[in-house]
């Protein structure tokens, strides 16, 4: 069954038509930021974020990394994210930082607000409900955890960020960078 499940998740699995809705709707995402792309939107959102918030990279690193948790401990959406990945490293170039801020940023933001999540229906609905608690109940309690975890990631992502700021040698994947970073030293 390991070599067919492919096929039968497709197929005959009872939640196939979730599946395939999921792989459409990353499609559509990554072909409509394929067309913003191709007609330069993205490059003018990137560098208008850019000029706004050149004296306060900082502020916006912890807006964005906000965002991105309150995605993933809200809605639920880990995958989808992966569609703005490429967006969010071309914006850390563009900032002076590497690829592992914008990852931060994006997919591990969003992985720490599930992680961490407050009203999140896929983990703290059906655990609730499963075990037979009032839905949603203890709201505060995740939401000062969420709060703790953030303040917490945050920190780690500015330190990891004014580090670069303050040497780019120091990056961890400053080799690996060289080539994209230098798509976006025109900001």
């Amino acid at each position: 069954r390991w070599f067919t499940a492919p096929i039968e998740v497709f197929t005959i699995g009872p939640d196939r038509v979730t599946v395939i809705m999921l792989i459409l709707l990353i499609l559509l995402i990554g072909a409509s930021f394929a067309v913003m792309d191709k007609g330069g939107i993205l490059r003018a959102i990137l560098e208008a974020l850019v000029r706004k918030f050149a004296t306060r990279k900082y502020l916006l690193l912890a807006i964005l990394t906000l965002f991105f948790m309150l995605l993933g401990g809200g809605f639920g959406i880990l995958e989808e994210v992966i569609i703005l990945i490429p967006v969010l490293v071309g914006l850390a170039y563009a900032l002076g930082w590497d690829s592992l801020v914008g990852l931060g940023v994006s997919i591990l933001a969003a992985n720490m607000g599930f992680s961490a999540a407050m009203i999140n229906p896929y983990t703290i609905g059906i655990a609730q409900s499963i075990a037979e608690l009032p839905a949603f109940s203890g709201l505060w309690f995740r939401a000062i955890i969420f709060g703790v975890v953030y303040a917490i990631f945050t920190l780690f992502l500015v330190r990891y960020a004014r580090r670069i700021d303050q040497d780019p040698l120091k990056s961890l994947v400053h080799q690996e960078d060289a080539l994209e970073r230098s798509k976006y030293a025109s900001f």
